[in-house]
C-alpha cells in the first residue's frame, strides 16, 4: 500500500511562512514579556508550541548578539579614552609630578579591568592548614552547645568591657 507523499513546500509557501513569522514575532514577544505561557501564545496565534519557542529563542539569541556587539564597541571606546588620557599625562609623568603618576596608575587600573587583565580571583575559605574546606562550627553544634558557646562569648565580652 503506497502512502501519499507529503506535499513539498513551495517557495511561495516558505516566503508566506517567513512573512507570517515576521508579522507575529512582535506579538509573540509582547505576550511572553507580559507573562503569557508559550502554550497559550501558541493557541491564540494558532501555531505550535515549538513554533512559538523557536521564535522566542531566535529573538533572544539576536538580542544577546546585539548586546555582545555593543559591549565590544563600548569596551573599545573605553580603551581609546584611557589611552588618550595616558598620552596626555606623559609629559607630566616624565617631569615626575606625583599627581600625574597617581592619575596614570588609576587609569592603568581601570584599563586593566576593562581589558580583563585584572581578573578577580576566587577565594575559597579553608581550614588554617589549607587542606579542607572551611565549615562553620555553628552548623555542627547542637542547640544547647550553641547557646553555651554564646554565653561564653558574652561573658568574655563583658570581661573585656570592664577593663
Amino acid at each position: 500500500m503506497a502512502t501519499a507523499a507529503k506535499p513539498r513546500k513551495t517557495r511561495s509557501r516558505v516566503a508566506a511562512n517567513k512573512a507570517t513569522a515576521a508579522e507575529l514575532t512582535p506579538k509573540v514577544m509582547k505576550m511572553r514579556r507580559d507573562g503569557v505561557p508559550m502554550r497559550e501564545i501558541a493557541t491564540k496565534l494558532k501555531k505550535s508550541v515549538g513554533w512559538v519557542h523557536k521564535i522566542i529563542t531566535k529573538q533572544l539569541s539576536e538580542l544577546n548578539e546585539e548586546g555582545r556587539e555593543e559591549t565590544v564597541l563600548y569596551r573599545q571606546l573605553q580603551i581609546e579614552r584611557y589611552e588618550a588620557l595616558l598620552k596626555s599625562l606623559e609629559p607630566s609623568i616624565r617631569d615626575g609630578m606625583p599627581q600625574a603618576v597617581d592619575a596614570a596608575r588609576k587609569i592603568l587600573d581601570s584599563l586593566n579591568k576593562v581589558t580583563g587583565a585584572e581578573m578577580p580571583t576566587k577565594v575559597a575559605p579553608t581550614t588554617p592548614d589549607g587542606k579542607e574546606p572551611y565549615s562553620d562550627p555553628a552548623n555542627t553544634m547542637t542547640e544547647s552547645e550553641r547557646l553555651q558557646r554564646i554565653a561564653e562569648l558574652q561573658k568574655k565580652l563583658g570581661q573585656n568591657d570592664a577593663r
